[in-house]
């Protein structure tokens, strides 16, 4: 299969073609976003879709997977008595967009609301 080729795709956006990439929710929503994408944006997600998913969330693509891989869930940034991270999740972190996540890193569940050890 051959890749895309970016200077087609220029000039069918020059001409008014429009390009739509799907964006899934990532925090058990259903449905999708949709991302209106420029030439270079369909060259990068042949190859890195994830990128792409970023972009269209706000954040950086290594962001991306981490709001991903904690399911949406702000984290407490507080460590235990044990020295491990607290897996409480932050007041108002629960299945929060990828921005949303990025604001709350760093902040503290309903028992650290101080960021006290317990």
């Amino acid at each position: 299969m051959s890749k895309l080729d970016f200077e087609t795709l220029s000039i069918l956006s020059e001409k008014g073609v429009e390009f739509c990439i799907s964006v899934p929710h990532e925090c058990g929503e259903c449905g999708q976003t949709t991302f209106r994408a420029m030439p270079e944006d369909l060259v990068i997600f042949v190859d890195d879709p994830a990128a792409i998913y970023s972009k269209a969330h706000g954040v950086t693509k290594s962001e991306y997977r981490d709001w991903v891989d904690d399911e949406c869930i702000a984290h407490c940034a507080a460590k235990t008595r044990a020295g491990r991270r607290c897996r409480n999740m932050v007041v108002g972190g629960y299945q929060v967009s990828a921005k949303r996540w990025l604001e709350l890193q760093g902040g503290y569940c309903a028992v650290h609301g101080d960021g006290v050890k317990i």
